[in-house]
């Protein structure tokens, strides 16, 4: 009898084995992890791919806590005031049923695009030192400039921003070598139409949110509607000659007040079944970030935010970054765009532990 109590009880505790051998962490714990493997090399860390080995660095915001949120599109009276040199229009949805933001814009869309004209090409750089053609402002005004733009938001909202990257850009004479190449001729003079592309991200509580998780394929557990994103990109020339289109997403609830992570020695090793996503990308950085995913209770309900580690590519600013690739931040599981379910269920649904859990 007594074997059979002890058994019972082994059994019972099972469970709780298998939770204390994951470790888990607070995020101030794992920002110093980051920069404790950042110190070891210099600056960054050794990830290996299924395409090849990359040292990158690690971005981990200045945060004390990872709150788990719900979001969902932004109200008509939540719209500030236009400002003295501009107006600002309502930006709706692709379906015109919700409001998903708004459109900034002084002077007009051809003025500050510049006309089209043969053998002409964009190009873009990099740096605060990066100069756009015949704009007044350097990058460090612009970026001014669209501070005080983005204050209208966080004054009326209390809603912060980003800035992911900056690029100046002008225009280049092309030169034609034989049939099919188009090479640059930097030998002759810019135009005087450049402007500066600044990229931001709308962030929560101090982490920014990058992108969304969705369904590869639609199925019977495809949501129909939209997501409700937060980013823009600035387009400025000079305080009178500008254009934005801002989407931004509201907080609704607080699901948790903060959630345990799984070391940075697990994310790292993820990244083997990350794959090749294209020839051209080249992993550039590990960004901390929150990703919007389904409400599994309520499938045409509003969006929660997850914490991630998002694989950036970026091979210059006359290519388009972006996500490569995500992991899990609490599990250390690659999330597979590919396929429709995971151990948890559906791709698309939220999913998370909590400090009681564990």
């Amino acid at each position: 009898m007594k074997k059979i109590i002890l058994l019972l009880t082994l059994i019972l505790l099972l469970p709780i084995f298998a939770t204390a051998e994951e470790q888990y962490y607070t995020i101030r714990e794992i920002r110093k992890q980051a920069e404790a493997l950042m110190a070891q090399n210099g600056g960054t860390v050794n990830i290996k791919a299924a395409h090849g080995d990359f040292d990158v660095p690690i971005e981990v915001p200045d945060v004390d806590r990872v709150p788990i949120i719900k979001i969902d599109f932004p109200l008509e009276d939540q719209m500030p005031a236009a400002p003295e040199n501009g107006k600002l229009e309502r930006h709706l949805t692709s379906d015109d049923e919700y409001l998903a933001g708004w459109i900034g814009q002084a002077g007009s869309r051809e003025e500050l695009f510049g006309k089209y004209f043969k053998s002409s090409s964009r190009i873009g750089q990099y740096g605060m030192d990066a100069r756009a053609d015949g704009s007044p402002l350097s990058m460090e005004e612009s970026i001014c400039f669209a501070e005080q733009l983005l204050d209208a938001y966080r004054v009326k909202n209390g809603w912060d921003f980003h800035l992911c990257r900056a690029i100046a850009r002008s225009r280049q004479y092309k030169a034609h070598y034989g049939r099919d190449d188009v090479i640059p001729d930097t030998s002759k003079a810019l135009d005087e139409t450049g402007y500066y592309d600044l990229y931001y991200e709308q962030t929560f509580y101090g982490i920014p949110f990058n992108d969304y998780i969705s369904y590869t394929q639609p199925s019977r557990y495809y949501r129909n509607k939209p997501v409700p994103l937060g980013d823009t990109i600035m387009t400025i020339f000079s305080p009178d000659l500008y254009e934005y289109v801002l989407d931004v997403a509201r907080e609704t609830a607080v699901l948790a007040e903060d959630v345990p992570l799984c070391g940075l020695d697990k994310i790292l090793q993820s990244w083997k079944k990350a794959g090749k996503y294209s020839y051209r990308a080249k992993p550039s950085k590990i960004r901390f970030v929150y990703v919007s995913m389904y409400n599994p209770e309520d499938k045409e309900g509003e969006q929660i935010l997850v914490p991630v580690w998002a694989l950036e590519d970026d091979i210059g600013p006359d290519w388009s970054s972006g996500s490569m690739a995500y992991v899990n931040a609490q599990t250390g599981e690659f999330i597979n765009h590919n396929e429709e379910k995971d151990r948890d269920g559906h791709r698309g649904d939220a999913v998370w532990i909590t400090w009681d859990d564990i």
